[in-house]
Order: structure tokens, then C-alpha cells, then sequence
């Protein structure tokens, strides 16, 4: 059967939060972490620009930093699910001239479904 991109959300397209790439939030660079909770999201998130009440009934929020060694254009995502169940995020950075290196923040709404699943992810710098 092989792989299926599975639709998802993230704090733009379902919360309506803007420029999430520059969020404050209390994780290491070059991390992630799975928040499950509004307690969670509150503590690790520090920014009043994205104060959801995030469905966490529905969702798990991977949120995560990545720096670069250029400005960064745009972010886009895929989720993948494979054969056996396993998940796959695949985050792909685009690049621009700017001479800056940002590190930036990436955010993906995990649909629950999806909970008990191996979660792996991938990066890819444009």
C-alpha cells in the first residue's frame, strides 16, 4: 500500500496565530517536544502574539527550533504516515539571501489519532 500524507493543521491555519516562526518558546535550539496539554503549551510557549486554547482533545502540538545558516523564506511540512503506522514529519526550510542566521520555530498539529505512533522527523534546508 506504502505511504499516506496525512492532512493536519498547525497554529497558522486553525488558530489563526501569525509569524510563529519567531515564537518565544522554553526549548533548547535544535529541539522538539510533544506538548499534550494547555498547561504544557502555556508554560513552554512564552508569546502573547499565540495564546490559543489549543484542542488538545484532538491534537498533540510538535513545536520545535532549528537554526540556519542564511535568512529563512517559508516553512512547509508533510505528514507521512507509512505501512506500518510509523509517522514521519518532514520539515523543509527555504532559504533566502538575507546574510542573518536565524534559528527559527516550526509548530505541526499532530491529529490524536496518531498518539501511540512512532514519531520521527525529518529537516531539509533549501
Amino acid at each position: 500500500m506504502g505511504n499516506e500524507k496525512i492532512e493536519f493543521q498547525n497554529l497558522e491555519t486553525l488558530y489563526g496565530c501569525r509569524n510563529t516562526t519567531y515564537l518565544d518558546i522554553g526549548i533548547e535550539k535544535e529541539e522538539f517536544v510533544v506538548i499534550t496539554n494547555q498547561g504544557d503549551f502555556n508554560r513552554i510557549v512564552n508569546s502573547e502574539l499565540c495564546r490559543p486554547a489549543i484542542d488538545f482533545k484532538s491534537y498533540n502540538l510538535l513545536i520545535g527550533k532549528k537554526s540556519l545558516s542564511s535568512g529563512n523564506s517559508r516553512i512547509d511540512y508533510e505528514l507521512i504516515k507509512s505501512e506500518n503506522e510509523n509517522l514521519t514529519i518532514r520539515i523543509v526550510f527555504t532559504q533566502n539571501m538575507a546574510q542573518n542566521a536565524p534559528t527559527v520555530v516550526y509548530n505541526v498539529l499532530i491529529p490524536k489519532r496518531f498518539e501511540s505512533s512512532n514519531l520521527k522527523v525529518e529537516y531539509q534546508i533549501r
